[in-house]
This record gives C-alpha cells, sequence and structure tokens, in this order.
C-alpha cells in the first residue's frame, strides 16, 4: 500500500470531498486524522473551527502530540456564500477569507516543519472558480484564486526542502449541493460558463495538478448537451443561487 506508515490530516474529511479523500488514503495504509467542527465517527478526528485563526496550529500540533509525525496536508474545508460585492457584508468576506484562505496559510505554516522532516506533500482543494467564475461568488472566487497563488508560493519557496505543495482546481462535486441537476447538466453548466468568461490556457505551472482544457469541439458538443436540458442556460437558476451563507461546499470547516 502507498501510504503505509505515513500520516495524513484531511480538514473537512466529515463528508463530501474530504471524506472520499480521507477513505481513499485510509484504504492505502495511511494513518488518517480529519479536523472540522464536529466529531468523525469514521477517521481519528479533531474537533476545530477553522474559522479561528489559533485553530489550525491547535489542530497540528495534536496531530503530532498524537502520531509523531505528519506526512500529508490535505487543506480539503471550505465554505461557499451566494453574494455579490454589494449584497456581502465585511463581516462574511472576513470569514469565507478566514476559511478558505487563511486556515490553508495557518495550517501549512504550523504543519511545515513536520512535512520537512518528513519530505511530505501538501495538497489544496482549490476550484475551477479559482480561475473563472460564477455569478455572485465574489468571496468564494477570490479566495480560491488565493489559494491557487498561496500553492504556486509554497511550491517555489519550499520544493527545495523536499515539500511538494499542489492544488486540484475541482469542477463540481456530486453532493448534496447538486441534488436538482444530474452530474453531466452540471459540469457542462460550469464548462460552458468558464469557455466564456475565461481564457484557456496551457497548464503553464507544474503546482496545479488539474487544469482543464477542451478543445473547442469539446465545448461545442458540451453545449449541445446543455442546450438539451436547459433552453437558455444564461439565464437559468442553478442550484449554488440558493445556498445560504452557513452553507460550506465540502460540508465541514
Amino acid at each position: 500500500m502507498r501510504f503505509e506508515g505515513k500520516l495524513a490530516l484531511v480538514t473537512g474529511g466529515r463528508s463530501g470531498i474530504g471524506k472520499a479523500v480521507a477513505d481513499r488514503l485510509r484504504d492505502e495504509g495511511a494513518r488518517v486524522f480529519t479536523a472540522q467542527r464536529g466529531d468523525d465517527l469514521d477517521h481519528e478526528s479533531i474537533s476545530a473551527d477553522l474559522a479561528d485563526p489559533d485553530a489550525p496550529a491547535q489542530v497540528v500540533s495534536r496531530v503530532i502530540e498524537a502520531g509523531g509525525r505528519l506526512d500529508v496536508l490535505v487543506n480539503n474545508a471550505g465554505v461557499m456564500r451566494q453574494a455579490g460585492v454589494e449584497e456581502m457584508s465585511t463581516a462574511d468576506w472576513a470569514h469565507d477569507m478566514a476559511v478558505n484562505l487563511t486556515a490553508p496559510f495557518l495550517m501549512i505554516r504550523a504543519a511545515l516543519p513536520h512535512l520537512r522532516v518528513a519530505r511530505g506533500s501538501i495538497v489544496n482543494i482549490g476550484s475551477i472558480e479559482g480561475l473563472g467564475s460564477n455569478p455572485g461568488h465574489a468571496s468564494y472566487c477570490a479566495s480560491k484564486a488565493g489559494l491557487h497563488g498561496l500553492t504556486r508560493a509554497v511550491a517555489i519557496d519550499h520544493g527545495g526542502d523536499g515539500v511538494r505543495c499542489n492544488a486540484v482546481a475541482r469542477i463540481v462535486a456530486t453532493n448534496e449541493l447538486a441534488y436538482p441537476y444530474p452530474p453531466s447538466l452540471l459540469a457542462a453548466a460550469i464548462l460552458c460558463h468558464v469557455r466564456r468568461t475565461m481564457r484557456i490556457e496551457p497548464a503553464w505551472n507544474p503546482t496545479l495538478t488539474t487544469i482543464m482544457m477542451y478543445r473547442e469541439a469539446q465545448f461545442a458538443q458540451l453545449e449541445r448537451d446543455l442546450a438539451r436540458w436547459v433552453p437558455d442556460p444564461a439565464n437559468a437558476r442553478w442550484p449554488w443561487a440558493d445556498m445560504g451563507g452557513d452553507d460550506s461546499d465540502d460540508a465541514d470547516y
């Protein structure tokens, strides 16, 4: 097993993408800790509110105390808020930045001395919205773009120490937030939106693990598929438009 003898920490690992990551690491032999609000009955867990700036260092300290090492850090916990710039309060903006960007920074800072010893790896769960954008996601898009930038900075600054840092630019998760729509429809909608709002470049930076690149013909097929489901996709109301301020894209933080 690839992770036999390794210790991994996954934030937001109780549900959604985080649970899938934690489960896979465990199945591959790793000892896995998760950190989020509340208990995780499937893994060794640490209850922590990652919006609290003191929480990340406390989480890493408890992992080291219990396991004696740290080989893998997965910054997965996040929150998605439906609000544009004019509708968003300063407090809500600060909260979303605290969870989506500051917490990963603080987790990395606390973990680096241990990852350096283990020659370990950091994986940040970013988003295609950190590269493009969807309507009404001002804080989410800004924070995920910042997370991608932080990923590149850490990779450059600490790659020489043997610490790898990568990001996964996820598109859509087939979880409860997408419940009204088939996954293929959601993927088509988001990809077509990305095509219209950003220029797709080659994978110019190896620190981004996933860069979505499609030929014009593939985009055209996606748009045809989308049109079969939604006649006017530009004005459709997508499920993320119904999410309230406390909903988390990965269910836990």
